[in-house]
Formats: C-alpha cells, sequence, structure tokens
C-alpha cells in the first residue's frame, strides 16, 4: 500500500486510495465508493456513499499487510472505536432543576440513567442540533437562560458550550471575531462543520456581511476567516416589523447561516426566507420561502442527517416539564 517509499514506512495517504485497496476485491464496493481524490474510472462518475469522518485520514503503520478501517482508525486516535465495536448508544439529557441545569446520560444498552454531577453552568442553545466535531458537542450559549440563572449576560468568552464524549465532561471556549457584547447576540449565532472543521459564522461585524471563520486549530483555538458574504442583496429583499406605533417601523432582518451543502451555504433570513449562496461563484438562489412553523425548527430536522438510518424509535421516555431531551449523535453513530 505504501506506493511512495521515498516518504518513509509512515505518512499520510488519501483516504480514497486506502479505501480503493480495502475493497478492490469486492464485487459492489467500487460502486458504493465516495472518496475525495484518487477515485478510478468509471467509478467516479456513479452515485457515491459518504465516508464516515472516523477514516478520513488515516496513518499507516509499518508492518500492515491490508487495512481494517476501524482498527486502523483506533490505533491513530480515533477513540470511538470501543464504543462503536460494543454497540453502547447514549442519550444525553439536559434539563433545568431548581436555578441551575442539570445533565444525565441514558446507556441504551445498560437501560442505566446516571446524573453528570457537575452542574451546566453555561446552558447550550438546545434547539438547534448541535455540531459534532474532535469528539465533542458543540452548541452556542443560550443567553436567556445563562441570564435567568446568574441575571447577566454572558461574556463572548464563555459563548460556544463543549460536550467532551469520551470524559463526559462540559467546557466553554469563546466565538472568534468581534466580541459582539450586546444582549441577546449569541441566540442568532449559529456552528456549522464545513470542509472537515467546525465553523463559525459571525453577522456582529458589520450589518450587511457574514464572516464564515473556520477552526484550523482546536488545541490553540486558532480561528481564520475563510468566506466572506456579503448580505446585502437578500437582507434588502426581506424586511421585518419592528414595532407597532403609529407608523409602521421596519428594520433589518438577521442573516443566519443553517448548513453547507457542497459548495453552497443555506442561509436563512429572519423565518421564512431560504437562500442558497454559491461559496466560488458568490450568487444567490432563494429556495423559500417556507412555512413559519417549519423554518422555526428547521435546525431541529437536521438531526434526522445523522439519525435516520441508525436509530429508530429506540426508547420512549417521558419528560417532566421544561426538560429537554437530546439524541447525542455522537453516542448514536454508524456500525463499522
Amino acid at each position: 500500500m505504501n506506493t511512495k517509499p521515498s516518504h518513509g514506512p509512515i505518512h499520510f495517504r488519501a483516504p480514497a486510495k486506502i479505501h480503493w485497496r480495502t475493497i478492490r476485491g469486492q464485487s459492489v464496493g467500487p460502486q458504493r465508493l465516495k472518496a475525495y481524490e484518487g477515485v478510478p474510472p468509471p467509478y467516479d462518475k456513479v452515485k457515491r456513499m459518504v465516508i464516515p469522518d472516523a477514516i478520513k485520514v488515516l496513518r499507516l503503520q509499518p508492518g500492515h499487510k491490508y487495512c481494517l478501517m476501524g482498527q486502523l482508525s483506533k490505533e491513530v486516535g480515533w477513540n470511538h472505536f470501543d464504543t462503536i465495536k460494543a454497540r453502547e448508544y447514549r442519550i444525553i439529557f439536559i434539563y433545568g432543576e431548581g436555578e441551575f441545569s442539570k445533565s444525565s446520560v441514558l446507556s441504551l444498552a445498560t437501560k442505566l440513567l446516571r446524573l453528570i454531577p457537575v452542574d451546566v453552568s453555561h446552558p447550550p442553545h438546545v434547539n438547534r442540533a448541535p455540531i459534532i466535531f474532535n469528539g465533542a458537542l458543540h452548541w452556542m450559549i443560550n443567553d436567556q437562560e445563562y441570564r435567568r440563572v446568574f441575571e447577566a449576560w454572558p461574556h463572548c468568552s464563555q459563548s460556544i458550550v463543549i460536550f467532551d464524549m469520551e470524559r463526559e465532561e462540559f467546557s466553554t471556549m469563546p466565538h472568534p471575531g468581534r466580541q459582539c457584547a450586546s444582549k441577546r447576540r449569541h441566540y442568532c449565532m449559529g456552528l456549522l462543520e464545513m470542509e472537515g472543521h467546525l465553523c463559525f459564522p459571525d453577522n456582529s461585524s458589520s450589518e450587511v456581511l457574514l464572516d464564515i471563520w473556520i477552526l484550523e486549530d482546536s488545541i490553540n483555538q486558532v480561528w481564520a476567516k475563510r468566506h466572506i458574504v456579503h448580505t446585502a442583496p437578500i437582507k434588502s429583499l426581506c424586511k421585518v416589523v419592528g414595532g407597532w406605533t403609529r407608523f409602521t417601523l421596519w428594520k433589518e432582518a438577521e442573516v443566519e447561516a443553517i448548513q453547507e451543502y457542497g459548495d453552497n451555504l443555506l442561509l436563512r433570513v429572519y423565518y421564512k426566507n431560504l437562500f442558497l449562496y454559491n461559496l466560488r461563484l458568490g450568487t444567490f438562489v432563494r429556495v423559500g420561502p417556507i412555512s413559519y412553523f417549519r423554518a422555526k425548527n428547521v435546525m431541529l430536522e437536521t438531526i434526522n442527517l445523522y439519525m435516520q438510518s441508525y436509530i429508530v424509535d429506540l426508547i420512549n421516555v417521558k419528560t417532566p416539564a421544561r426538560k429537554m431531551l437530546y439524541f447525542s449523535t455522537s453516542y448514536i453513530t454508524c456500525k463499522l
């Protein structure tokens, strides 16, 4: 498999080429292959499948005569192989109890519910599906819930809430760009996964610009501004009522980035206006409008992208008032 001996016994290889050599003896394997480079014809034109994040980048080890994706991923640092092998699916609950938020983890294999002893000091915005990155769940902070508990608005230095799935611990990190320091500003901010990195769309620097930040170094928390979207053309089409007085007041609508689709970025203006922005061409295509109630829950529906083929009606859980249930898609993941 090491086709470049000059690079030494250990070097990075394209996942496409590793995957191709792994399935070369299968009759239908090449027809189900999606990869990022090096797919031989005629399989580069057929319907593709997504390679899991665990095998996007693999490192060859000396002595390997063949490649087992799960085991090789474990050897190069993927820390969920044992969980997948044991098929231990877990559900995380985040709920309000008294003045603080608490969390519990339910194991579907053992049916045991255990309480995480530390309170959730920075409640996440669970109305949006979290982003799974580096073995952790990422949310924006819930401004209103934080203010209810601490009677103050959260600082930007602790605006991104992280839940480590291996250690089952909560932590925070700052968002990039200008520190907004304004009331309820984080509610219109969100997180995405783009190009295999954590992405933060920031609309606080300008009324007509949407800055797309990419987390290049998660250890040192180094962000880089990758794209700048000029939102003036779509904001001019969508005005919202700002108040009810003798005269009708109009104000600019907020622009939110919802999802990445290849070279396109799905944007939402107010609730019912959806646009696809082409990152290469800089053009907008309107794909809405949709109903108010469907638009309000559009982020919750993205959970199905992760769960639709992995878990269906696993367990019927009755939750009390104000209790928020979230199926941790990092625990409910594909079986290798």
